[in-house]
């Protein structure tokens, strides 16, 4: 056996798709939003009195009509009546507080997963994970906290930081490009054959 038989064969770095990204956050999702929906309903619960949607929509239906001269001025006055609402329930408030808890129950969820496994579990079951894309070594809790907080700026402009995926040789997104990540495929583990 010459020394050359012993060397592993290189395997090609296989970059993770769009559509297994997006597979693996939505099993994320589902899971995160199985703890957190009921937390996040009860802190709004506690702070807010119930709103029921009908409240609205009764409040700020006028009368229709068909002359079309009253039509525009019908619009009009169903602003004051919407915005009456919005301040009476807190509706601003509301979804400032329900987003925020949100954007906290998925970094808390994301961070850790990443730091401790370079992987969450949406994207351990589809053999993904994050690594540096320069060493090809696990993220840094550095890069696991600029890569969350890249999320805002793949998000914002239409998602066109995740849709970037699609069109980066490396795929990655305006989070990867940020953290300085790739994702990848790890490959199979290969079953040695019994001597």
């Amino acid at each position: 056996m010459t020394e050359t038989e012993n060397i592993p064969p290189i395997i090609p770095i296989k970059y993770a798709s769009f559509n297994s990204r997006m597979i693996a956050t939505a099993v994320d999702m589902f899971l995160i939003m199985l703890v957190a929906e009921p937390c996040i309903e009860w802190i709004m619960n506690a702070l807010f009195t119930p709103f029921d949607i009908g409240m609205f929509s009764a409040a700020i239906t006028p009368e229709i009509t068909e002359d079309p001269d009253k039509v525009y001025s019908q619009l009009w006055a169903v602003f004051p009546a919407f915005w009456k609402v919005v301040k009476e329930h807190h509706l601003i408030e509301r979804a400032v507080l329900d987003n925020g808890l949100q954007f906290l129950f998925i970094a808390a969820y994301t961070i850790p997963f990443w730091i401790k496994y370079s992987a969450t579990p949406g994207k351990i079951l589809l053999r993904l994970q994050i690594q540096d894309a320069g060493s090809g070594l696990c993220l840094t809790p550095k890069q696991a906290i600029f890569r969350f907080m890249g999320y805002v700026i793949s998000f914002v402009p239409f998602t066109l930081g995740f849709i970037w995926i699609m069109f980066n040789k490396k795929k990655q997104g305006f989070h990867d490009m940020l953290a300085k990540t790739v994702v990848i495929v790890k490959p199979k583990k290969i079953k040695s054959a019994a001597r």
